[in-house]
């Protein structure tokens, strides 16, 4: 469930990007939001028509990276169309959700409730809520390196690290997409009605998490 949307804007900070699967810097730019790709998600009361950018108080910015920050100043601007190379769409909106009106050409939009909750019992978090029929209305894309296209600025593909292309064919739990309409949402496993996955278990943790 989405409360806020909102992106960090740091004017002061820079990033380096690389030589493809290197450490060989190429150049720094200051950092912008751009590129952003919103692909088949669940988005529950709070929609992207609400996204904004905030920017940390000047003393902040000025005093320390490792200060706390304590106030905002909301920028007023949209930063998906603000800068360039962002696309939203194939996404389902939710409870009052809205999506975003630039983009989401086939995203659908429904009042349906879906209760999500989470539950953690000692360490083991599940989460579960309902969907509705509208759930499985949108034929979403396989998401894939050729899909994604180019990013800027170093007209660059995205790729996994060994340089071979990616592809989202697997849910967040391992299961095998339907990879002609891998649907919405993180789990490959929805139905109408009640949903329920453990997405993590106390054992993920390794022997340091052991109780």
């Amino acid at each position: 469930m989405i409360n806020e949307l909102t992106y960090i804007h740091d004017p002061f900070r820079t990033a380096g990007y690389y030589m493809p699967h290197t450490k060989k810097t190429v150049n720094r730019e200051l950092c912008f939001i751009r590129d952003e790709r919103w692909y088949n998600n669940i988005i529950v009361n709070k929609g992207l028509d609400s996204l904004r950018a905030i920017q940390p108080d000047p003393s902040y910015l000025v005093a320390s990276s490792t200060s706390p920050i304590t106030t905002f100043t909301h920028l007023g601007v949209d930063p998906l169309t603000t800068n360039y190379g962002s696309a939203v769409d194939y996404n389902l909106y939710l409870n009052g959700a809205k999506k975003h009106e630039s983009f989401d050409k086939n995203s659908t939009v429904s009042s349906f409730n879906p209760e999500f909750s989470i539950r953690d019992e000692d360490g083991n978090v599940t989460v579960t809520f309902l969907l509705n029929e509208d759930a499985f209305k949108i034929n979403g894309p396989l998401i894939t390196t050729d899909f994604l296209g180019i990013y800027e600025p170093m007209k660059l593909k995205m790729e996994n690290s060994d340089g071979s292309p990616i592809t989202v064919d697997m849910d967040i739990l391992k299961n095998p997409r339907n990879k002609e309409n891998p649907g919405v949402g993180p789990f490959a496993d929805l139905k109408v009605g009640q949903n329920s996955f453990t997405v993590f278990t106390i054992s993920d943790k390794g022997p340091q998490g052991n109780k």
